[in-house]
């Protein structure tokens, strides 16, 4: 790979994040779990700047835009859904779809982490250091975000995906997620 390439695809990763993000806040919208949909959010925010900062970083060191690939948009809201309303969604509909949210969630993660990674290898056998150590930074970002979801995951299979233990950590969620938000420059009512 050239350093392009591997700017490329980082480029496309990160767009995928974003457009994986931005459905799953409409998922848990959908859903009606608040705290879910602004943890989707924020990691969508997050998600933009993170690729803002990569772009103008290629443009600023290598001189040259990256290429416009189209990036597939993730699907992640199954189509049925859109012949349905809110109050149509069963708890035990929404135990299976928080699972498996949860799970496409982390395998996204741990994906990009591992990609972010190589790239970072094979800038370092380009000898392209002050790069290689750009886009280390994006594998701890992961590595932390894979932490989280983590966690997550193993408080609820403690629970079982228990429905009621599900609604009350949403408040706390939502305060949390609209906090960094608010954080990062960005106020979403």
């Amino acid at each position: 790979m050239t350093c392009e390439e591997v700017y490329e695809e980082i480029d496309k990763l990160q767009k995928t994040a974003m457009s994986f993000h931005k459905n799953m806040a409409d998922y848990f919208d959908f859903l009606g779990l608040m705290g879910f949909k602004r943890v989707h959010e924020y990691h969508y925010l997050k998600e933009c700047i993170q690729n803002r900062r990569i772009e103008r970083y290629y443009i600023n060191h290598h001189n040259e835009l990256l290429g416009e690939d189209e990036v597939k948009e993730e699907d992640v809201i199954p189509n049925d859904w859109y012949k349905y309303t809110r109050f149509d969604v069963t708890s035990s509909i929404k135990q299976k779809a928080i699972k498996s949210a949860l799970d496409d969630y982390r395998n996204l993660v741990k994906n990009m982490k591992e990609k972010y990674s190589e790239y970072v290898n094979d800038l370092y056998e380009m000898n392209e250091v002050a790069d290689a150590n750009l886009i280390s930074k994006l594998v701890e970002y992961k590595d932390r975000e894979l932490k989280c979801v983590d966690r997550m995951m193993i408080k609820l299979n403690g629970t079982d995906y228990d429905m009621i233990y599900i609604a009350m950590i949403q408040p706390k969620l939502h305060k949390k997620y609209k906090k960094k938000t608010n954080k990062i420059g960005v106020k979403i009512c």
